[in-house]
């Protein structure tokens, strides 16, 4: 799905991030606007860094693989360490804010290629796998008829 302004954004959470040239982390966390709008995200990258992915620099999002595409020259901004205040009812609440400066991006690494199982191949396997299993079963109730009675009487018939 292709991302415009208005295009929201949805759970997206877990899903891989992927540059022009490669894989460049994780969705880690979604940040929220007051109506419930997913309006960026954070992404946290192999070496454990996190970056702000704001909504506009989100180019597709590919449900089917698990994946969100960035526009070319996306920038993730510095994330400042979170702040823990006490709420209104005595609870911990805690807060991130970003610093505004751009993060370089990690050393790209070519994303995965994930290959749909086909259902054809499966149901074959599924096929052949019934199959063997009856020949086993056969087999051993065929081996048990003449074995019981030949250590029985000392004879197989």
């Amino acid at each position: 799905m292709r991302i415009g302004a208005r295009t929201p954004i949805g759970d997206i959470d877990g899903f891989g991030v992927d540059a022009p040239g490669g894989r460049i982390g994780w969705i880690e966390e979604l940040w929220l606007d007051d109506e419930g709008g997913t309006t960026a995200a954070v992404v946290r990258f192999p070496n454990e860094r996190r970056g702000l992915l704001i909504h506009d620099d989100i180019e597709e999002i590919l449900q089917a693989q698990r994946t969100v595409a960035v526009r070319p020259g996306a920038r993730l901004l510095e994330l400042d360490p979170p702040q823990l205040a006490v709420g209104s009812h005595g609870a911990l609440e805690a807060s991130w804010a970003t610093s505004g400066k751009a993060l370089e991006l990690p050393e790209l690494r070519p994303a995965p290629v994930v290959r749909s199982p086909s259902s054809e191949s499966s149901l074959v396997t599924s096929v052949a796998v019934l199959y063997a299993g009856l020949v086993v079963i056969g087999v051993t109730l065929t081996g048990l008829c003449f074995l019981i009675p030949y250590l029985v009487a000392g004879r197989a018939f």
